[in-house]
């Protein structure tokens, strides 16, 4: 398990294959999601930015000695937050369409009683309800994030400003 999505991506990837900084710069192909140009890497710290994306899946030419990869096309920690705040969002307007149904208050308090069951959090949650309740059929997940996820992020992040990829906010 990754320390960058907690499953096997892209960092686990090149440590299990042990590519060298040659075999990156001119044996390795790396596509991201469904385009068809790879990206220009010159070396591992090119690579860092796409540790937490999920390798879908890789070819191998022995004769031209030549790897292909296809990542995902956002990282999986991106991925499964989404999937993640989805859930969430949709359990919500259940909720409120039930509450319309039977003509009763569709208030915030009762639907945290329904869906929340985590100590964390409960502000994202809160903004779901706030948003289904202004505009049910608009309601999405832009611009929130949950803090499970944070703690890779910040990791992803760090391992950037170590290797000189970044640098660091003051």
């Amino acid at each position: 398990m990754s320390k960058f999505s907690g499953r096997y991506d892209f960092y686990d990837y090149l440590h299990a294959h042990k590519f060298t900084d040659e075999d990156i710069k001119n044996n390795l192909y790396i596509y991201i999601g469904k385009t068809k140009t790879p990206l220009e890497i010159n070396n591992k710290k090119d690579l860092i930015q796409y540790y937490a994306y999920v390798p879908k899946k890789d070819k191998y030419d022995k004769k031209k000695k030549i790897a292909m990869v296809y990542l995902t096309d956002k990282s999986w920690v991106d991925i499964e937050e989404e999937q993640n705040l989805n859930i969430s969002l949709n359990d919500i307007k259940k909720i409120y369409i039930k509450c319309k149904k039977k003509k009763t208050d569709f208030n915030e308090e009762d639907v945290l009683n329904q869906i929340y069951h985590k100590k964390i959090d409960l502000d994202v949650y809160k903004e779901l309800i706030k948003r289904v309740k202004m505009d049910y059929k608009k309601a999405d997940i832009k611009g929130l994030h949950l803090i499970k996820f944070k703690y890779l992020r910040e990791r992803l992040h760090s391992e950037l400003e170590i290797n000189g990829c970044i640098v660091p906010i003051e």
